[in-house]
């Protein structure tokens, strides 16, 4: 009896302690939200919930309230992502894709962005590093002409090709003919742009550009499973020599 009852003190005791942890972030992310940088920090220096800490780390990166310090934001986000912090997962994916305050590593972003299983295009959260720093992985549409928009994705398709073909699953060579059709499909396309007097390397620069980390994780997921790997590339395939502006 003694033992029951002390179970249950303890189960409302973690209950009591988990309420007070989420009562002190909904009362940081308000102070937060209005900007009230001084209050947030110290509710959440006060606490120690993964939410609290991803928090800190934002404002010690952009250096809301305090100082720019990268390497406390670095600290923040590593012990919040240690708790399976998703967001936090996500900001340490940004920071070494950007290099900031840390070597640019794209690889180590792209782990950071698969263990977080998010899509990268997602975060929009306030406690999330959001627009300023994630607007460059963005293909942005470079023009309200429906044309480069179809030629946004014909290209960004085309890129997956070209990862798809360096992969060379367990040595899967892809028919030379094959590659051959969908490089002059990719010259006729293009072709017809430069016709329109369309900056064609420059609009397929800005692609490339945005594309690495994406092409990254593309290259992560479709390299670990063979049948995967033969159904994309068939999509891709099949979308590519079907393409035709509407």
């Amino acid at each position: 009896m003694k033992k029951t009852v002390l179970i249950i003190l303890i189960i409302n005791l973690i209950m009591v302690f988990n309420n007070i942890v989420y009562a002190k972030y909904d009362y940081a992310i308000e102070a937060y939200n209005s900007k009230n940088w001084k209050s947030a920090r110290e509710i959440c220096e006060n606490g120690s919930d993964d939410k609290c800490l991803n928090l800190l780390g934002i404002m010690y990166l952009k250096g809301l309230g305090v100082k720019v310090d990268y390497s406390k934001s670095l600290s923040f986000f590593i012990r919040a992502e240690k708790t399976g912090n998703k967001k936090a997962m996500i900001n340490l994916a940004i920071i070494y894709m950007k290099g900031m305050g840390v070597d640019i590593d794209l690889e180590k972003a792209a782990k950071y962005f698969k263990k977080a299983n998010k899509d990268i295009n997602s975060y929009k959260d306030s406690d999330n590093l959001n627009n300023e720093y994630t607007s460059s992985l963005l293909l942005e549409k470079l023009s309200n002409n429906n044309i480069v928009a179809e030629y946004n994705l014909f290209y960004s398709t085309y890129l997956k090709f070209k990862t798809l073909e360096q992969l060379n699953i367990e040595n899967k060579q892809i028919n030379k003919e094959l590659i051959i059709k969908i490089e002059q499909k990719y010259k006729e396309i293009k072709d017809n742009l430069l016709k329109v007097d369309l900056d064609i390397e420059s609009i397929n620069s800005k692609i490339n550009e945005d594309q690495k980390i994406i092409l990254l994780l593309y290259s992560l997921e479709f390299k670990e499973n063979k049948n995967k790997f033969e159904t994309e590339l068939n999509n891709v395939i099949s979308y590519i020599l079907s393409f035709n502006f509407d």
